[in-house]
């Protein structure tokens, strides 16, 4: 089980959690979602014992998420989050790294990229629809769809709704990765980032630096092997956004980008065709 190799690191004062298996070249996965959602590493349990046979294998709570603490004073918004992570990466000494982030993590590892290339040998974008540029119009919000029907307290069931809407088949969800995603919404601590990045991060400078982050790619700010990952039936970030930030990051990377895109598979498509995503970024980071 992946929880069998769970480790703890001190970053700055942030207690961060962190679980390593594997040698060779460093990979990072970072998972998606904001502070306050129940988003947490072990969403990585169906890839981390593969990627592990191959590389050395890293998979952290982002800052005010997960089991990984928040900041006394300081606010918790996209640049505090983009500076933790890096600080996390050198607290490992990790260097020649391959970032593989999803959704909202996708998003933290593009900035990383852009940076703090020094840090980077490639990277991997999976059904980040925050790095990806808007198709309008866009008659609704799934996220805020999703949140109208959170129900007071809680519960085993509700918790997962989010998980559920975004996967293609729900069988991939392991008992490991529901009870940890029903024992973080009910921390005090979960609770209390919520609020914190709800007052934080104002959604105008979050609109802001993904416009500035679009146009550094546009002007290639990218210039390492890259690839998108993208589930076809992903229905909160649709494939043709993807396919439009590879158009994006290709024209304007020297290195080689590819686009690889998944049926019969949701946002969670590392999920929903595990084996599919382990083979394909296994075979990226090997052959590149």
């Amino acid at each position: 089980m992946m929880s069998d190799y769970l480790k703890y690191i001190d970053v700055n004062g942030i207690q961060t959690r962190y679980f390593e298996k594997g040698t060779g070249e460093a990979v990072v996965l970072i998972h998606g979602g904001n502070p306050g959602t129940f988003y947490n590493s072990l969403v990585w349990d169906l890839n981390f014992d593969y990627l592990s046979q191959y590389f050395h294998v890293i998979a952290f709570d982002r800052l005010a998420m997960g089991r990984t603490g928040i900041p006394d004073s300081r606010k918790i918004d996209y640049p505090s989050i983009v500076e933790h992570s890096v600080n996390f990466l050198e607290a490992l000494g990790l260097r020649d790294v391959t970032l593989v982030g999803h959704s909202r993590g996708g998003f933290v590892a593009t900035l990383i990229c852009l940076q703090r290339a020094d840090l980077m040998s490639k990277l991997i974008l999976v059904d980040s629809g925050t790095t990806a540029p808007d198709i309008p119009p866009r008659t609704s919000d799934f996220y805020a769809e999703l949140d109208s029907m959170a129900p007071t307290v809680e519960t085993r069931e509700s918790v997962l709704r989010e998980l559920k809407a975004n996967s293609y088949d729900i069988s991939h969800l392991s008992e490991e990765l529901k009870n940890e995603t029903f024992e973080l919404a009910n921390l005090a601590t979960t609770k209390e980032a919520k609020l914190r990045f709800e007052r934080d991060a104002l959604k105008e400078e979050m609109n802001e630096l993904r416009k500035s982050t679009l146009e550094t790619i546009k002007n290639g700010a990218i210039q390492c092997p890259t690839l998108i990952l993208w589930g076809l039936n992903d229905p909160s970030a649709i494939v043709e956004r993807g396919l439009n930030l590879f158009r994006i990051i290709s024209n304007a990377n020297k290195e080689i980008t590819i686009f690889h895109a998944i049926s019969q598979a949701g946002h969670y498509v590392f999920r929903d065709r595990f084996r599919e995503f382990n083979n394909t970024v296994a075979n990226f980071i090997k052959q590149i």
